[in-house]
């Protein structure tokens, strides 16, 4: 499967939003295939989702997104 960084940024984003604020975000099949590709290990690729935001102090945070094929 070939997947554009334009899809690949939307569905994270759109995920994490969806974390940190508990609303629901539109999907279709697309981001289920992106969301897949992404969680699913790789042999030769390392794929690092990095969040970054700025926290309630005022301060920005950021951390490794761990993402997980749930089986």
């Amino acid at each position: 499967m070939q997947v554009s960084l334009g899809q690949y940024t939307g569905v994270v984003q759109d995920l994490l939003f969806h974390h940190e604020t508990g609303a629901d975000v539109p999907g279709g099949d697309e981001k289920i295939m992106v969301m897949r590709w992404i969680a699913t290990p790789a042999k030769h690729l390392a794929k690092v989702t990095i969040q970054i935001t700025r926290m309630e102090n005022g301060e920005i945070g950021y951390g490794a997104v761990d993402m997980a094929v749930v089986q």
